[in-house]
C-alpha cells in the first residue's frame, strides 16, 4: 500500500511539473521522453512477469484442482438434496396416515363409548340385582350400588337409545328391579323418619348422622319415582310439623309464664287520682317510682348535676343480681337486649326455678331465637336431604312450619292487642324484629319473610296506638285534680315525661329512628302546653307561675342534656330557649319589685342593649353593651325622683341583692339553674345601673358629683355576684 501511494505522488509530481512548465514545454521532445519511459516500464513488466512465471502455473494449476474438487461436492450436494426430497415426501404421507390412524382412533373410542354407553343401559350384572333386592340397606356398598342402578336408569332414558330393540328387550326387568329398590327405600326411608317423633330424641343428630347418609336412596326416588319421593316429602312434613309444634309450642308457653308486666294500661305520664286506687300497677314498682325518682332528683340539688348514666349501652356483669327498676319507665337494663340479639335463648326451668321474670321483649327475643334456629338448621336440612335448590323447598318448609308459625302470631296479636301497654317493650319487639331479618337475609334463608312482615304488622299499630295513648293522656289531663299546695317545684308528671322519653331518645339514637324523634317533638310540644296549664291553674301570681315553668324546663333540659343525644338534640335546644325565656321574665319580675324606680326611669329615658343574657355569653361583654340616653325634655324629668331612686340604690342594693339570692335559692331547686339565674340577674343589674347613672350624668349633672362612684358600686356588685354563696 506504501509503494503505490509513493507511485501514485510521483505521476502527480509529473503532472505538476508539466503544468509549471507550460510555457517553456517542447512537445516533440516531451513525447520522446514519454516513449523513452513506457519502453522502460515495459522492460520493468517483463523482467517482473518472468520472475513471477513459475509462481503463476504453480496458482493455475492449483486453480485447476480446486475447480475439480469443487464440481465434486456440487454433485454430492444435489444428490444430499435430492435424497432429502425423497425424506420430505415419506413424512408427508407418514403425516397423513397419522392423521387417518387418529381419527379412526377417536373414532373407536366414540363408538367404544357409545357401546358401552348403549350397553350399560340394559346390561345388569346379575350380583347388582342379589345385592339390591336381597342385601342389608344399611351397607355403604348397597348405596353405590342404587347410584349404579341410577345411572343405568338415566341411560336408558336417552333419546337415541330409546327404540333399541334390546333395551325394549330388557325394559320389564329394569322397571321390576326399580320398583322393588323404591319400594325397599320408601319402606327404609320411613322407618328412619318415624324414629324423628320418638319421645325425648335429639331429632338434629338423627338427622345429621342417619338421614343424610341415606340421601342416595331419595335421589334416586326423587329420579325414578316421584309419586314415592313426594310422598316421603309429604311424610317428613308431617312428622316435622307435630314434633316443631309440639316443641315449641312449649317451649313458647313456658316463656309466656315468664312475662314481667312492668307497664299497665294506667301507667300514663300523668296519672289521674281519681283512678289510683284502681291502677293494676305493682305497688312496690310505683313506690320506687315516687322515692326513686325524687331522691334522683333530690340529689341534683347539691351537686347541680342530674344523676344520669351517660352511656346509651351500660356493660352488665353476667353475675350483678336481677336489675330492679327505679320506675315503670326505666330502660336501663332494657336498651342491652339489641347487643345480645344473637345470644342464646332463655332456659326456661331455670328461670322457674330462680322466679326470674323478663320484660315482654326479652322473651320475644328468646322465642323467636329458638325460632329462627330451628327454621335455619331446618332449611338447611331440607335443601340438602331432598336434594332442592332454594326456590323448591317452600312447600316442605310450609307445611312444617306453618302451622308453628300462625301459631306464636296468633299469640303475639292477642298479647299485643290486649295485654301490651308498654311503649318501650313494642319498640324494642319492632327493632329485634328488623334485625333477626337482616340476620336471615345474611345468611340467604328467605322462607321467614312473610313472618317478619307480619310481626310489623301486628305491632306498628300497637306502638302507634299506645303512643297516642300518651299523648292524649297530656292533651286531656284534667290539672285542677293535683294539689300542689303552693309549692313551685318540679311536679310529678314531668318527672315521670323526663323517665318516659329518656328511655324513647336512646333507643331512637342507637337505632336511627327518624319517625320517633318525629313523635317525641309532638310529645314534648304537649308536656310544654300541661306546664303552662298547670301554672296558670295553681298559682295567681305570674312570678310563682314563673317559677314553677322555670323548675320544670330546668328539670327536663338538664336530663335530656345529660343524655349527650345526636338524634333529638333540637328538642333539648328548644327547651333550653324556652327555659332561657322564663328566666328572662323572672329576672324582669323581680327587678320590677326589688328597683321598681330604677327599672321605670330606665326603661322610660335609657336606650340599651337587651338587658337580657343566655348565661353564656362573657360578662364583659355586657359591661360594653352600648348605652345611650333618649333624645328628651329634661324639663319633664323628675330631678327628686332620680336623687330617691340613687340615694335608695345606694343604700340598699348589698341588703336587696342578699334577700334576691336567698329568694332565687329558696325558689329554683338545682343549684346550677340557681347560680346561672343569679348571675344572669346580676349583670343586668349592672347594666341597668349603668344606664341610670349616664342619664344623671347627662341630665342632672350636679347631682351626679354627689353620687357614691358608679365604678365602686358596679365593681362590689360583681364581686357580690361572684362570691354569694348559693
Amino acid at each position: 500500500m506504501d509503494s503505490a501511494r509513493g507511485e501514485q505522488q510521483k505521476d502527480y509530481r509529473f503532472l505538476s511539473e508539466i503544468v509549471a512548465n507550460e510555457k517553456e514545454l517542447d512537445i516533440r521532445a516531451y513525447t520522446l521522453k514519454i516513449k523513452e519511459e513506457l519502453n522502460r516500464l515495459e522492460e520493468e513488466c517483463i523482467t517482473d512477469f518472468l520472475t513471477i512465471n513459475k509462481d503463476v502455473g504453480t496458482l493455475y494449476h492449483e486453480l485447476n484442482k480446486s475447480t475439480s474438487i469443487l464440481n465434486k461436492i456440487e454433485k454430492v450436494v444435489d444428490s444430499f438434496q435430492h435424497e432429502l426430497g425423497d425424506i420430505s415426501n415419506q413424512v408427508s404421507i407418514l403425516q397423513e396416515k397419522s392423521q387417518s390412524y387418529n381419527v379412526s382412533l377417536k373414532n373407536r373410542k366414540q363408538l367404544e363409548k357409545t357401546i358401552h354407553s348403549y350397553l350399560s343401559s340394559f346390561l345388569v350384572p346379575q350380583d347388582l340385582i342379589e345385592t339390591l333386592c336381597n342385601a342389608e340397606i344399611d351397607h355403604q356398598d348397597y348405596l353405590e350400588k342404587v347410584g349404579h342402578l341410577n345411572s343405568i336408569l338415566m341411560h336408558s332414558r336417552k333419546a337415541d337409545i330409546t327404540d333399541s330393540k334390546a333395551l325394549q328387550q330388557i325394559r320389564p326387568e329394569l322397571d321390576k328391579l326399580r320398583l322393588k329398590v323404591c319400594s325397599r327405600a320408601r319402606s327404609f326411608l320411613m322407618v328412619k323418619m318415624n324414629n324423628l317423633k320418638k319421645p325425648k330424641t335429639n331429632f338434629q343428630i338423627l338427622q345429621e348422622s342417619v338421614l343424610l347418609k341415606f340421601k342416595p336412596l331419595l335421589v334416586f326416588l326423587k329420579e325414578n319415582s316421584q309419586e314415592t319421593y313426594v310422598e316421603l316429602t309429604n311424610y317428613y312434613a308431617e312428622i316435622m310439623d307435630k314434633v316443631y309444634y309440639q316443641l315449641l309450642k312449649t317451649y313458647m308457653k313456658e316463656t309466656q309464664k315468664l312475662v314481667e308486666e312492668r307497664v299497665s294500661k294506667h301507667d300514663l305520664i300523668v296519672i289521674d287520682e281519681s283512678l289510683k286506687h284502681k291502677t293494676n300497677t305493682n305497688q312496690s314498682l310505683n313506690s320506687t317510682l315516687d322515692m326513686g325518682t325524687m331522691g334522683r332528683y333530690n340529689n341534683t340539688e347539691g351537686t347541680g348535676q342530674m344523676n344520669m348514666n351517660n352511656s346509651i349501652l351500660s356493660s352488665r356483669s353476667q353475675q350483678v343480681p336481677q336489675y330492679i327498676p327505679t320506675s315503670v319507665f326505666d330502660i336501663e337494663d332494657r336498651l342491652q337486649i339489641l347487643d345480645r340479639i344473637d345470644s342464646s335463648p332463655l332456659v326456661t326451668h331455670m328461670s322457674q326455678q330462680k322466679q326470674r321474670k323478663y320484660a315482654v321483649e326479652e322473651i320475644f327475643r328468646s322465642q323467636n331465637r329458638i325460632l329462627i334456629e330451628a327454621i335455619s338448621k331446618e332449611f338447611v336440612f331440607i335443601l340438602e336431604f331432598f336434594d332442592l335448590k332454594i326456590g323448591q323447598c317452600s312447600y316442605i318448609f310450609n307445611q312444617i312450619f306453618s302451622k308453628t308459625v300462625n301459631y306464636y302470631l296468633d299469640w303475639i296479636k292477642n298479647y299485643s292487642q290486649n295485654n301490651l301497654h308498654d311503649l318501650y317493650a313494642s319498640l324494642l319487639i319492632i327493632l329485634i324484629n328488623e334485625e333477626n331479618k337482616k340476620i336471615m337475609l345474611r345468611n340467604k334463608i328467605p322462607v321467614l319473610d312473610y313472618y317478619f312482615d307480619k310481626v310489623n304488622q301486628l305491632v306498628w299499630p300497637r306502638f302507634t296506638q299506645i303512643f297516642e295513648n300518651y299523648n292524649e293522656n297530656l292533651k286531656k289531663v284534667n290539672v285542677k285534680q293535683f294539689k300542689l299546695y303552693g309549692q313551685a317545684n318540679v311536679h310529678q308528671s314531668t318527672i315521670r315525661y323526663i323517665d318516659f322519653v329518656s328511655g324513647l331518645y336512646r333507643i331512637a339514637n342507637v337505632a336511627s329512628q327518624d319517625m320517633l324523634i318525629l313523635r317525641l317533638s309532638q310529645i314534648k310540644s304537649r308536656q310544654g302546653d300541661l306546664c303552662l296549664k298547670m301554672a296558670r291553674e295553681h298559682f295567681e301570681g305570674e312570678k310563682e307561675q314563673i317559677v314553677y315553668l322555670i323548675n320544670n324546663y330546668d328539670y327536663m333540659y338538664q336530663h335530656l342534656k345529660n343524655l349527650n343525644l345526636e338524634k333529638g338534640i333540637q328538642d333539648v335546644i328548644a327547651i333550653e330557649k324556652e327555659l332561657n325565656q322564663f328566666m328572662e321574665k323572672l329576672i324582669k319580675i323581680i327587678l320590677k319589685e326589688n328597683y321598681p324606680g330604677l327599672e321605670d326611669i330606665v326603661s322610660q329615658y335609657c336606650l340599651s342593649g337587651d338587658t337580657s343574657s343566655d348565661g353564656s355569653e362573657d360578662e364583659s361583654q355586657h359591661h360594653q353593651m352600648p348605652k345611650t340616653i333618649k333624645k328628651i325634655d329634661f324639663s319633664t324629668l323628675n330631678l327628686k325622683l332620680i336623687e330617691n331612686v340613687a340615694q335608695d340604690f345606694a343604700q340598699n342594693y348589698r341588703a336587696k341583692t342578699d334577700l334576691i339570692a336567698k329568694e332565687i335559692k329558696q325558689s329554683i331547686q338545682i343549684q346550677q339553674s340557681m347560680q346561672q339565674l343569679f348571675q344572669r340577674f346580676m349583670r343586668v343589674l349592672m347594666l341597668r345601673y349603668s344606664s341610670f347613672v349616664e342619664l344623671v350624668k347627662t341630665a342632672h349633672p350636679s347631682y351626679y358629683k354627689e353620687m357614691p362612684s358608679a365604678h365602686l358600686v358596679l365593681l362590689d356588685l360583681k364581686n357580690s355576684a361572684a362570691n354569694m354563696d348559693l
